[in-house]
C-alpha cells in the first residue's frame, strides 16, 4: 500500500510540476485523491500507533466504565459514542475521522499552496508516521485551517475555535502563540532566536526546569503530560552531534526561504506566517528534542511543522524553466521518502512488531497477525 500510495501522489505530483493542469483536471484529480487517502486512512486495520486504546474505548464507550481508564478527552468521548450508538463497526469510524481530517487539509491545500499536489505527497511523508493519532489529528486540522483567520487578524474566530477544539485535544494550546507570528520579522531576528534556540539547547537548561510547570496548564494538561513524561524519560540522551544534525536538516529549507523571501511573500499572501511559523517548529526541536520536556516536541511541534508542506512547494514557483522545477522536485521527492522512513522507523522497538510494516486493512494482509503496542 505504501508503495503504491507514493507512486501515486509522485506522479501526480511531477506531471502538476511539468505542465499546470486545468481547474478541472485539478478538481477531479483532488478528489481520487481525497477518495484514495479516505481509503488509506479509513480502512486500515491494526496499523499505526494507539491502535489497541483507541479501539476498545470504542468497542466499549458506551458503558461509560471506560472512561475514567483511557482519560480521552471529552469532545473525543462524545464522538465515539455517537459513532458507536449508530454502528458497532470501528471502521466506520475511522472512515469518517478520514474524511473530516481529509476535508480539513484539502481546504487548506487548496487556499495555501500553489502547487497543490505536491503538498499533498508532502503531506503524505510527515504524517504518515504520525497514522493513528486520532484525537490530535482532528485538532491539527482545524488549526491548519485557521491559519488564514490567522493572516486576516479573526481573531475572535480563532479563539473561539481553539477552545472547543481544547475539549478534543489539549495540545491545541500549543497552537496559541501562532496568533503573534502575523508580522514580517527581519531576517537578523529570525538568525538570533534559532542561534538563542541552539545556545539554550547546547546548555542542558531545559533539564533543569521542574516538569511541575505544566500545572500552570490546569491539571489535566499536567497529569496526561506527566504521563508521557514518564513513559519516554528512559530514551532520553544528550547528544550534541544529532541537535547539529538536527540544526543542519531544519536549517536547509530555511535558507532558501528567507534568501527569496521578498519574492515568494509577493507570491503567497500567507507566507511570512508560514514562515515564522516554520522558524517556530525549529526552535521547538532545538530546544526541546531530548530533554525532558519531549512530549513537546512529540505532541507541539506538528502543530507548525506541517507548514513545510505548503512552504516548500512555494520554492517551485521560483523556477520558470521546467528542467529546474523537475530537478527541485526530485530533491523534494527525495526528502519525502527519507521524512516517510525515518518516521516509520522512529517506532520500531527490539522484540516488537512493526506497527507500521505491512500495511493491514480490511483488504490487504488480512492474514497478517500483529501484536500491537
Amino acid at each position: 500500500m505504501y508503495i503504491f500510495a507514493n507512486l501515486l501522489l509522485i506522479l501526480v505530483a511531477g506531471l502538476s510540476v511539468i505542465k499546470r493542469f486545468s481547474p478541472k483536471t485539478t478538481f477531479s484529480l483532488l478528489l481520487v485523491l481525497f477518495a484514495f487517502l479516505v481509503i488509506h486512512d479509513g480502512l486500515r486495520w491494526e496499523t499505526g500507533t494507539d491502535w489497541n486504546n483507541y479501539y476498545r474505548y470504542f468497542t466499549g464507550c458506551l458503558s461509560g466504565n471506560l472512561d475514567s481508564v483511557y482519560r480521552f478527552d471529552p469532545g473525543y468521548q462524545f464522538i465515539n459514542k455517537l459513532i458507536r450508538g449508530i454502528t458497532g463497526e470501528y471502521t466506520l469510524f475511522l472512515i469518517f475521522h478520514a474524511i473530516f481530517v481529509y476535508t480539513f487539509l484539502f481546504l487548506s491545500i487548496n487556499k495555501y499552496s500553489p502547487y497543490k499536489f505536491v503538498s499533498i505527497f508532502l503531506l503524505y511523508s510527515l504524517m504518515i508516521p504520525f497514522l493513528g493519532m486520532n484525537r490530535q489529528y482532528l485538532t491539527l486540522v482545524i488549526a491548519v485551517f485557521l491559519i488564514q483567520y490567522i493572516q486576516r487578524q479573526d481573531y475572535f474566530k480563532v479563539i473561539t475555535i481553539i477552545v472547543v477544539c481544547f475539549l478534543f485535544h489539549t495540545s491545541i494550546l500549543l497552537f496559541i502563540p501562532a496568533l503573534f507570528l502575523n508580522r514580517r520579522f527581519s531576517t537578523k531576528t529570525i538568525l538570533i532566536a534559532l542561534s538563542l534556540s541552539i545556545v539554550i539547547a547546547l546548555s542542558g537548561l531545559i533539564n533543569k526546569i521542574p516538569s511541575s510547570v505544566f500545572v500552570l496548564l490546569g491539571s489535566s494538561v499536567s497529569s496526561k503530560a506527566e504521563y508521557y513524561m514518564s513513559g519516554i524519560a528512559h530514551k532520553i540522551t544528550a547528544n550534541p552531534l544529532f541537535t547539529f544534525l538536527a540544526i543542519v536538516k531544519r536549517i536547509f529549507w530555511l535558507i532558501f526561504l528567507i534568501k527569496f523571501r521578498s519574492k515568494l511573500e509577493i507570491e503567497n499572501k500567507y507566507f511570512n506566517l508560514l514562515l515564522n511559523m516554520y522558524v517556530v517548529s525549529s526552535m521547538i526541536y532545538l530546544i526541546f528534542n531530548n530533554t525532558i520536556f519531549q512530549i513537546i516536541v512529540e505532541r507541539g511541534l506538528l502543530y507548525y511543522n506541517i507548514v513545510e508542506i505548503f512552504l516548500i512547494p512555494l520554492l517551485l514557483s521560483l523556477f520558470k524553466k521546467k528542467l529546474n522545477r523537475i530537478a527541485l522536485f526530485g530533491l523534494i521527492l527525495i526528502y519525502g521518502i527519507i521524512t516517510q522512513i525515518k518516521g516509520i522507523n522512529g517506532y520500531v522497538r527490539p522484540g516488537y512488531d512493526d506497527i507500521f510494516r505491512p500495511y493491514k486493512g480490511l483488504f490487504i494482509n488480512t492474514d497478517f497477525h500483529r501484536n500491537m503496542h
